[in-house]
Order: structure tokens, then C-alpha cells, then sequence
């Protein structure tokens, strides 16, 4: 198990310090010799998206849920991934996910926004953002989300 932590580590370093095809040859590596090891695809789904192959992110993160590593990042990770491929409800949906384990994850939640707002779904936009600025998390890209909708659906305000 010395080599799986070692390797890991390394990757996780390159993946860290953007040598990212370094990266995702020792997780190729790691995920031949160890195809039970959730964490690996894991990080390698990290490694994909910086690549920005979306596609190929998502196939990893969906293979370490098929691992049973159901965890909150690994949804947010399919959130972005199918938000950068447009697939919008895929990304709601994966949002969502991440959202039942932890409410108030932010970064799920900028996600579910923006997968709202570029679907054209604005539905609960507003307590979402309501919801970042009660746990502190806030930003000017954010506030002018927030003075856009107000523009668009002024009933909703």
C-alpha cells in the first residue's frame, strides 16, 4: 500500500502544480494496478476538467460513484462537467446532489446559479444567491447575477 500512497501523492502533486498530463499518467497508472480505489478516479476527474475534456471527467467521476464514493465533490464535479458540455439539467440535477449532502456548499451552489441562469431557468436564483450572502460568500460577478434578474423578472425581484 506504500506505492498506492506514494503514487498517489505524486499525482495529486503534479495535479496541484498543473502538470496535469504527468498527472494523469500516473492516475492511468494507478487506476490499472488499483480499479477499486474510488479516490483515484476521483482525481483524475480533477484532472480531465483541467484538461477541460468534460466528457471524459464525467465518465470518471460517474465510475467512482459506481465505486459507491458518493460524496459531495464528486457531484459537483459532474455539475460542472455536464455545465461546460450545456447539458443544463444534468448539471442541476448533479448540483442538487452535492446540495443534499451539504446546503451550504457554496461552490455547488454557484454552480446550481449558473446552470439556472444559462438554461433560462431562474426559478430559485434569487434564494440561492440569498442564501451565498448568508454564509458569507459573495462577489461582484455575483451581485450583478443578482442586479441582471432583477432587470429581467423585476416581479420577482
Amino acid at each position: 500500500m506504500a506505492e498506492y500512497s506514494e503514487l498517489l501523492s505524486k499525482a495529486n502533486l503534479f495535479l496541484k502544480s498543473g502538470n496535469i498530463d504527468d498527472s494523469i499518467e500516473i492516475f492511468t497508472m494507478l487506476m490499472e494496478r488499483y480499479p477499486d480505489k474510488p479516490l483515484i478516479f476521483y482525481n483524475m476527474g480533477l484532472a480531465f476538467i483541467e484538461k477541460e475534456n468534460f466528457e471524459l471527467a464525467e465518465k470518471v467521476f460517474n465510475h467512482c460513484l459506481n465505486l459507491g464514493y458518493k460524496d459531495k465533490r464528486v457531484y459537483l464535479g459532474l455539475g460542472f462537467s455536464c455545465l461546460k458540455r450545456e447539458e443544463f439539467d444534468m448539471a442541476i440535477s448533479n448540483f442538487d446532489k452535492s446540495l443534499e449532502e451539504d446546503e451550504d456548499f457554496p461552490e455547488a451552489i454557484i454552480g446550481k446559479i449558473y446552470s439556472l441562469v444559462k438554461s433560462g431557468k431562474t426559478g430559485n436564483t434569487k434564494e440561492l444567491l440569498n442564501k451565498l450572502k448568508s454564509i458569507g460568500v459573495w462577489n461582484q460577478e455575483l451581485e450583478l447575477i443578482s442586479k441582471t434578474l432583477k432587470l429581467m423578472y423585476p416581479a420577482s425581484g
